[in-house]
C-alpha cells in the first residue's frame, strides 16, 4: 500500500459529516488524521429529514471547528455554503447573527455596498473558524419568480461579473479566507452568455477569482457527461480560452443530478483527467461517510492499474498547497 499516494488522494476532498462534535475517536477526526484535506459543513441532514446536523449554537460550532483543525497535520479547509438570506448553515434561530444579503437584494445598491458584503460575510465566517465559502453566485438570473429576484444578482453577465468581482475582492481582504465562485456552467442559459460571466471576471489585472467551482449538470450542447467530467468543458473553456490557472473545484457529486447519469468510478475518473482538482461530497443524503472511503479506493485503483496518471493527482495536490498559501490558510 502506498501511504504517500493515499494521502495525496484524501488531501483531494471536502467530506460532510453527521455530527456537532469531532473528538479523536469520531469517523470524521479519523479521516483527517489520515490526511483529508477538506470538510464541508451543514446544519440539515436530508437522510434523517434532521436539524442541527453540525450546527447547533455560535459556542458549540467555535469548539466543533478548533476541534478539526487540531486533527489535522496541515491547515484543513472548513467550508459552508453562506448565500445570503435563509441560505446558510448559520441561522438566526441557532443564536447566529450572520446578516448577509442575498445577491438580488444588492440590484439597486452601490457596488462599494456589495464589496463591504463580501468583506463583513468573510470576517464573520472566520470569527466563527470557517475559512472557505461556497457562497459566490456568478449564475444568471433565469426567471422573475422572488427566488431568482432575491438569490441571483442578475441576467446580464456584465451586472454579474461587477458584482461577483466586489464582493469576491471584499471577502478576499480578510487574510486566511478563501471565497470559491460558482458556478461554471451550472445553468441552462446559451453558453456564450455564461461564458462571457467568467471570461469578464478573470480579465482582470489583479484580484480575479482563483477557485471555481463547476456544475455536475449535462448539457449535451457541450459534451454527453456532467460538466464536470467534460475535458472539452475544463481543459478547453476554462482552462485554455479563459486563461484560468486556480483551484478547480466539482459541485456535490451527491446531491447534483450526477448520480443519476454516472457511477461514481467513471465520475471521479472522468473528472480528474479532465481537470478537476477537488471534490465535494457532502454525505447529506446517506446514513454514513463511506463514500469517501469508496472515492479514495476507486482513485488508488486507477492509478494502481494505470487507468490514471499519479502526476495528476500530484498536480492537484500541488494546487491545492498553493492555493491555501496564496489564501494565508497556514
Amino acid at each position: 500500500m502506498d501511504i504517500t499516494l493515499l494521502n495525496l488522494i484524501r488531501g483531494l476532498f471536502f467530506i460532510g459529516f453527521h455530527a456537532d462534535r469531532a473528538d479523536m475517536y469520531s469517523k470524521i477526526s479519523q479521516y483527517i488524521m489520515k490526511g483529508l484535506g477538506a470538510v464541508v459543513i451543514h446544519d440539515y441532514h436530508e437522510y434523517s429529514r434532521t436539524y442541527k446536523l453540525n450546527v447547533k449554537n455560535p459556542n458549540q460550532f467555535k469548539e466543533l471547528t478548533h476541534e478539526l483543525q487540531t486533527r489535522s497535520a496541515n491547515p484543513l479547509l472548513i467550508a459552508a455554503y453562506v448565500e445570503g438570506g435563509a441560505n446558510t448553515p448559520f441561522k438566526t434561530r441557532y443564536g447566529f447573527d450572520i446578516k448577509l444579503q442575498p445577491p438580488g437584494t444588492q440590484a439597486n445598491k452601490s457596488y462599494i455596498d456589495t464589496y463591504q458584503q463580501g468583506k463583513k460575510m468573510a470576517e464573520e465566517l472566520l470569527n466563527l473558524g470557517v475559512n472557505t465559502n461556497f457562497g459566490v453566485i456568478a449564475d444568471l438570473k433565469k426567471g422573475e419568480t422572488i427566488q431568482e429576484k432575491r438569490y441571483f444578482y442578475s441576467d446580464k453577465p456584465d451586472e454579474v461579473a461587477k458584482r461577483v468581482n466586489m464582493f469576491y475582492n471584499g471577502a478576499s481582504t480578510e487574510s486566511g479566507f478563501a471565497p470559491v465562485v460558482k458556478t461554471f456552467l451550472g445553468g441552462p442559459e446559451p453558453i456564450e452568455k455564461q461564458i462571457e460571466v467568467f471570461k469578464l471576471l478573470l480579465n482582470k489585472d489583479k484580484n480575479k477569482a482563483d477557485a471555481i467551482m463547476i456544475s455536475n449538470n449535462i448539457n449535451n450542447n457541450i459534451d454527453t457527461v456532467p460538466i464536470a467530467c467534460s475535458n472539452y468543458a475544463i481543459s478547453e473553456l476554462l482552462r485554455d480560452n479563459l486563461g484560468f490557472e486556480g483551484l478547480v473545484i466539482a459541485e456535490d457529486y451527491e446531491t447534483s443530478s450526477a448520480p443519476e447519469n454516472i457511477d461514481l468510478k467513471d465520475y471521479l475518473i472522468l473528472a480528474l483527467n479532465a481537470g478537476v482538482n477537488m471534490f465535494v461530497i457532502s454525505n447529506n443524503k446517506r446514513p454514513n461517510l463511506d463514500n469517501f472511503e469508496q472515492a479514495v479506493k476507486i482513485i488508488y485503483d486507477a492509478v494502481d492499474c494505470g487507468e490514471l496518471d499519479r502526476s495528476i493527482i500530484e498536480k492537484s495536490y500541488k494546487k491545492i498547497t498553493e492555493y491555501k498559501a496564496k489564501k494565508n490558510i497556514v
